[in-house]
């Protein structure tokens, strides 16, 4: 799995990503942790390095099909 953060919205508004976390049940428990602590999960993505990004680039590849759920 691709390292993955959570979006979230705290209790002022703001917006933040938590993460990386590496498996699909560190996921699932942050995510947990996040809505227990009374903050909004709104998404989870996949998290890429810029290296990561410019590399794929370079090569004309985009990320998405290595992304999944």
């Amino acid at each position: 799995m691709t390292g993955r953060v959570v979006l979230v919205t705290d209790d002022a508004g703001y917006q933040l990503a938590i993460g990386p976390v590496y498996t699909k049940a560190s996921l699932e428990r942050l995510r947990q942790e996040v809505d227990d602590y009374g903050w909004t999960v709104t998404a989870s993505v996949p998290r890429y390095s810029r290296a990561d990004f410019t590399s794929a680039r370079g090569r004309g590849e985009g990320l998405v099909r290595e992304a999944g759920p």
